[in-house]
């Protein structure tokens, strides 16, 4: 590896394959990865002082996601750039982690930020990756949307490793294990991975898919994180998951919480539906009287008064945007702002932004990478974002399309459990270019 040794003093370090971001998963060749061999087998062998940094945004051979376990012997295995001494900073993208990779010896890693972007992880993988850092203070965990177990016969939620999404991987090098969406599959496993790094993590982001998993009653707490400041949950990561936190870690400061739109404005749309006006069109006396009661469960189950003393601010991010907020909407926003600053908490609500372009954001992605733009702030108040266009018809369109094929359900529709699904209903909703466009029914 000729460009190490006139390198010593690197310290960033990114490796993409050819095929990353540009949707041809399927392109990737053996050549590749002898060129891929080489240069990681050659960073362990040069073992540079001054490398801090180390970027991995890579792809299996005619396959999104890569195993680092491979059936190949001279595969050299990327998990064991986390013990290079000099390194505090790793982002690896699109990996599959399980309990069969070797991350070295307990505590043996100088490793202080960790990012997991859309990856395929088990709890026991999780479990052993997160205790090799001596003192991980930022972890971003994004998993992938799918759960699914490695085996060839399809396992109870229909999901094989040929069938996943963004898959045909041949996950039976590990066979039985569960990945992703960890929280929902072993919450009590899933805390106490994390809680290995627990006096030392300051912020963490949970990505995780649907909540395939029936709830379950979780002793762990999130007490003993006693430096955790921030933390970011997507949108469906579990409701016990956000008050596990909000009621647990002591040093909480920031909350950011992904939600879908329909939650965020659930019930003032009720209440257009039930009046029979537009959108944005109710009198702001009327929002204000109907809907004092429900202010205070609208974005998350109500909480114990004391389990908000450290928390500072509430970020709610709407997952699609723009997201344009008229006339008595602006109302019910207000009154969630309001609500929160009683609490002695500031609230913020955006919506997310997003392009062709996904983490990791890489050379001269920047201005193609997602966002989140500022809405309505408590110190600021509205921002122009809120009369952004309306691509998505939330105000002029708004509608259930069915695509002519259940309209008997119309009149049996709950809107209710549309908004807020129960385990044995699943219902769940994606968003179309022009109207949003809702379906419904057990998963």
């Amino acid at each position: 590896m000729r460009f190490g040794y006139k390198c010593r003093n690197l310290k960033d370090f990114s490796l993409e394959s050819p095929t990353c971001n540009y949707g041809r998963w399927n392109g990737g060749s053996a050549t590749w990865r002898v060129d891929e061999h080489a240069i990681l087998l050659g960073l362990e062998a040069l073992n540079p002082q001054r490398l801090t940094r180390v970027t991995l945004h890579l792809d299996g051979i005619q396959q999104r996601y890569w195993d680092p376990v491979n059936p190949d012997p001279t595969k050299y295995s990327w998990s064991k750039v986390i013990n290079i001494p000099s390194i505090t900073h790793l982002t690896m993208s699109c990996a599959v982690i399980h309990e069969g990779i070797d991350f070295g010896a307990r505590k043996s890693s100088n490793l202080r930020e960790l990012n997991l972007i859309e990856c395929n992880i088990t709890i026991k993988g999780l479990e052993k990756m997160l205790a090799a850092p001596k003192g991980l203070e930022t972890l971003y965990l994004g998993t992938n949307f799918s759960v699914f177990k490695s085996s060839i016969i399809a396992d109870r939620y229909g999901f094989t490793g040929e069938n996943a999404y963004h898959a045909n991987q041949g996950y039976s090098i590990v066979p039985g294990q569960t990945y992703n969406n960890l929280f929902g599959f072993d919450p009590s496993a899933f805390i106490k991975a994390l809680a290995q790094q627990s006096s030392s993590l300051g912020k963490l982001e949970y990505i995780s898919g649907d909540p395939k998993f029936p709830s379950q009653t979780v002793k762990e707490t999130f007490e003993d994180f006693i430096r955790l400041r921030e933390v970011r949950l997507s949108e469906h990561v579990r409701d016990n998951c956000v008050e596990l936190i909000l009621t647990g870690a002591p040093s909480l400061e920031r909350m950011v919480l992904e939600i879908p739109i329909l939650r965020v404005f659930s019930a003032i749309i009720q209440l257009e539906e039930e009046l029979g006006v537009g959108a944005g069109k109710l009198d702001d006396d009327t929002v204000k009287k109907r809907l004092a009661g429900k202010v205070s469960t609208a974005l998350m189950k109500e909480l114990p008064k004391n389990s908000l003393a450290s928390l500072k601010t509430l970020h709610i991010v709407m997952p699609h945007g723009p997201v344009p907020v008229t006339e008595s909407r602006r109302t019910w926003v207000q009154m969630l702002a309001d609500y929160w600053s009683k609490h002695g908490v500031q609230f913020f609500l955006y919506y997310s932004y997003r392009q062709s372009v996904f983490p990791p954001i890489l050379f001269d992605e920047e201005k193609k990478a997602p966002r989140d733009v500022l809405v309505f702030s408590t110190i600021c108040g509205f921002t122009e974002a809120a009369n952004a266009p309306d691509p998505f018809g939330f105000n002029d369109a708004f509608q259930f399309d069915f695509m002519g094929q259940h309209d008997d359900l119309l009149a049996e529709f709950d809107f209710d459990a549309f908004l807020q699904p129960t385990e044995e209903d699943w219902a769940f909703a994606d968003v179309d270019f022009h109207n949003f466009h809702a379906t419904y029914g057990p998963f």
